[in-house]
């Protein structure tokens, strides 16, 4: 008897091993908050002319808590005030559906200018076009068209 309780004791110790190195070898899946630029090149003129370059470019954000899910802002400084009307066209390259979204938005040099677009769904490879309509004082002018490709 005192035989059988090593041998199950034994057995017991070593799948605890197994199990435990079974998980430690096993990468874990990090929650985490994955940040991407697209566009960040491109810029255009500002409807004020003098002033700073207006930024057409996003940030793209991913949650691996919510898989197929992601988030885009974008902000573009400026000296004195203007408007903008982006439209946002999300484009999945496998089945070549688009989902469209427009803000209306004021640039300024505070922190609460600026656009988000949450929980777009996506899955696999996605453009993004971002286009705008840019309004000074003065002037109206057309934004640049930025697009990026990234996978969600």
């Amino acid at each position: 008897m005192t035989g059988q309780r090593i041998s199950t004791g034994a057995t017991l110790c070593a799948a605890g091993l197994v199990a435990t190195l079974a998980w430690t070898a096993t990468p874990q899946a990090d929650a985490a908050v994955r940040q991407r630029y697209i566009a960040e090149h491109c810029y255009g003129t500002n409807p004020n002319l003098s002033d700073v370059p207006s930024y057409g470019g996003a940030t793209i954000t991913t949650d691996t808590t919510e898989p197929g899910r992601f988030s885009i802002h974008s902000d573009s400084k400026s000296f004195l005030p203007y408007w903008s009307d982006t439209t946002i066209k999300v484009t999945s390259l496998t089945t070549g559906k688009s989902r469209v979204y427009k803000r209306h938005w004021q640039h300024g040099l505070g922190d609460n200018s600026g656009y988000f677009v949450n929980d777009i769904p996506a899955k696999g490879p996605t453009r993004i076009t971002i286009t705008s309509v840019n309004r000074g004082l003065l002037l109206t002018l057309p934004g640049p068209v930025c697009t990026g490709t990234l996978t969600i």
